[in-house]
């Protein structure tokens, strides 16, 4: 058992990694690397959809332009749009500095004490935090794109910060498809919990109880609504900040 968890856990961390290591270091490996073979196949258009429109309106909705409302239709992603808009969920910079932050935060509180403290106890608590967030998007990833999800925040279309506050946090319990439509976010419940399920069994025995795990998965659901009230208003914020 442990070592399923163990392999489950080195792919969702490595696997994706390996088209780059397969291009730059072993170049006669490229065919054999499934991860080399999706971003060998990625399309300009692949990277410029996931990279320009992590938020956009949804389908039917408006968007605030200029103050006015103006329709809007996006475009869906590809299955390799979406595969690179995992990799930059999980391993870009913005994702990589709030796990700093969420790691430093605990190393602050001294969650789980028996890591201790000074570099050995945050580099601990970094690697704990990035396994966890590797696991659940590798599995919100998968399950969302077998059930043809879009992956991006659609924002709204309300005007006055409770109402678009409120939509934002909604949003986390609701999954946008491909054709149209919403259902409730399955996968990402499934992510949130299978990533706190597997990233526990490394914790000491004392800290995977089972109220525990419950508190952990709500306080990933959490992480999300935060996340989503942030890409709702971060338009607004980047405009202000270049004037």
């Amino acid at each position: 058992m442990h070592l399923m968890l163990r392999f489950f856990t080195a792919a969702a961390i490595i696997w994706p990694l390996s088209g780059f290591a397969s291009a730059k270091e072993f170049p006669t490996a490229r065919q054999s690397s499934p991860g080399f073979y999706i971003l060998s196949n990625l399309q300009p258009d692949d990277f410029h959809q996931s990279a320009t429109n992590e938020s956009l309106p949804a389908a039917n909705q408006t968007s605030r332009i200029a103050g006015g409302a103006v329709p809007v239709s996006p475009t869906p992603l590809t299955s390799r749009g979406k595969f690179y808009f995992y990799l930059r969920s999980t391993y870009g910079p913005r994702s990589l500095a709030s796990t700093v932050a969420t790691s430093a935060i605990k190393q602050a509180r001294d969650a789980v004490p028996e890591w201790g403290q000074g570099m050995e106890g945050y580099g601990k608590r970094y690697a704990s935090s990035f396994g966890q967030k590797a696991i659940k998007q590798f599995i919100h990833f998968g399950v969302g794109a077998l059930w043809g999800e879009d992956p991006r925040y659609h924002a709204s279309a309300r005007t006055g910060a409770f109402q678009r506050a409120f939509y934002a946090a909604g949003q986390t319990f609701v999954s946008h498809r491909d054709l149209g439509g919403t259902r409730f976010a399955y996968s990402r419940f499934i992510g949130a919990v299978g990533g706190v399920c597997i990233s526990r069994q490394w914790y000491p025995e004392s800290h995977r109880s089972t109220d525990q795990y419950i508190a952990a998965a709500a306080a990933s659901i959490g992480l999300d609504i935060a996340k989503n009230i942030f890409n709702e208003f971060w338009p607004d914020i980047k405009r202000r900040l270049r004037h």
